[in-house]
């Protein structure tokens, strides 16, 4: 609005004509501002005064798939390359950014209040084994309830989040035990009820619910688990003038999807919107003045050394979403586990007693930013072949690099996807002298056309299922 044309965007939803048009009017200098996700950092600028990457803790910004990079590494060569200032902007900043910073690699600037002088929200713990104790069993606690009762009678808008989609997380049969999986993946398959399908979140397979159990043939097939579908349900069927948005990866699939919901919640089309972690940050309503996370366990328990720090910066994300206009705002995050030190910063709006904690964590289990991260994926069709090569590489990286810790070889979290067999070591290194020249080798040998299994090395990942 400020800059009215001088702005391009770049972003996968656009069509090839779009980008296309897009990166014309930068090449011919129509533009001087490029907004976008971390493909942006690419945009061709020829002279560039300034690069910022907001929410620079936002996994999304390491590229998974090839070509992998790290986007604040490619804009530091890009500002070096331009001598011009990186902003790396952050309400929670990633462990590794904000060490570099107290080290002085990094400028540190520190923003202590809202830019509007608001509080930021109290915030309240839920423990979920008392209100099981007190007989509820519901998805929501009995003070959750109450409140998000109050703030519909109120007027006011409620953020509800849950970083699960779909309806129910698994099927299970009461009369075998036999839990419903994909085919294609070691994974169970989401009920999605709005069109009665099982779906991989994984490799995209469908299909429709079963009438009877596929292994005993029973009928006493039962939902277990809930996700966004589940709760937008609940919240129509248990709460008086509620007009709910469900805001997940499967509403807002059709493109500008995402802009028609967020436009009908801040016209106050409706008083809930219950979401996935898409709904953590950079949403800004005036009138939300409740947040609540109705399981926040569920990122805490995820095998991966990172499973703290997300969990730390996802909810003080999202509970940042409550209170930005003249109300009070308030959040509850239900848990079964409210002693737990990262819940207890988070209550806190604590990020230093979480950052210190953390990094002592860190040191003694040798993680980043103490070493240097490097995932070595083993990927095969057959299982024989991917054990096998897996312990050939394990022996050749423990004889070319005596000083660097090797992990495994151990099946991946989800250890088969899309039909292939997957197994991963780490190696934690601090000095990364030869390391490339080794990596290089064995990834040219086992890379070749006709091999059995195809291997991919990963520098600092950021995922490890």
């Amino acid at each position: 609005h400020r800059f009215k044309n001088q702005v391009a965007i770049l972003h996968s939803k656009l069509s090839p004509g779009e980008r296309y048009d897009e990166y014309r009017r930068i090449l011919n200098k129509d533009v001087k501002i490029v907004v976008g996700a971390r493909s942006a950092v690419f945009a061709p600028l020829e002279k560039i005064g300034l690069i910022i990457l907001d929410e620079e803790h936002d996994a999304s910004y390491k590229q998974e798939t090839k070509p992998r990079y790290q986007t604040i590494q490619i804009a530091r060569i890009r500002g070096q390359y331009h001598n011009c200032p990186v902003v790396l902007g952050s309400a929670t900043p990633s462990l590794e950014s904000y060490s570099r910073a107290l080290k002085g690699i990094y400028d540190l600037y520190e923003l202590n209040n809202r830019i509007n002088k608001f509080p930021l929200p109290k915030i309240e713990l839920i423990d979920m084994a008392d209100e099981i104790r007190h007989k509820n069993y519901s998805i929501f606690s009995t003070a959750m309830k109450a409140k998000i009762q109050d703030c519909i009678d109120k007027d006011e808008q409620i953020i509800l989040f849950l970083n699960k989609r779909g309806y129910a997380t698994y099927v299970r049969c009461l009369d075998c035990g036999e839990v419903i999986k994909c085919p294609h993946c070691d994974v169970t398959l989401t009920y999605h009820k709005h069109d009665n399908k099982l779906r991989c979140h994984y490799c995209e397979y469908q299909r429709d619910m079963f009438i009877s159990c596929p292994n005993c043939n029973g009928h006493n097939l039962k939902f277990v688990g809930s996700g966004t579908q589940k709760i937008e349900e609940y919240l129509q069927n248990n709460f008086i003038n509620s007009r709910v948005i469900r805001y997940d990866v499967d509403s807002t699939r059709k493109k500008q999807g995402h802009h028609q919901l967020l436009k009908q919640f801040e016209n106050q089309e409706a008083n809930i919107l219950i979401g996935t972690q898409m709904i953590a940050k950079g949403l800004d309503f005036e009138n939300v003045t409740f947040v609540g996370v109705i399981n926040a366990d569920l990122s805490l328990n995820i095998p991966d050394f990172r499973a703290n720090e997300r969990t730390f910066q996802l909810l003080e994300q999202v509970s940042g979403r409550s209170g930005r206009g003249k109300k009070q705002g308030t959040v509850m995050i239900q848990t079964y586990n409210p002693d737990h030190f990262v819940l207890q910063c988070v209550k806190n709006h604590d990020y230093q007693s979480f950052y210190q904690k953390e990094m002592e964590m860190r040191k003694l289990a040798k993680y980043p930013p103490y070493c240097y991260l490097i995932s070595i994926l083993v990927q095969g069709k057959k299982e024989d072949d991917v054990t096998f090569c897996s312990q050939q590489i394990k022996e050749y990286l423990v004889k070319q690099l005596p000083k660097a810790i090797v992990l495994g070889p151990a099946n991946c979290t989800i250890y088969k996807m899309n039909d292939i067999y997957r197994k991963r070591m780490t190696l934690k290194i601090t000095n990364t002298t030869h390391v490339y020249e080794v990596l290089h080798a064995m990834s040219d040998y086992y890379n070749k056309k006709g091999r059995k299994v195809n291997v991919i090395c990963d520098f600092n990942p950021y995922t490890t299922i």
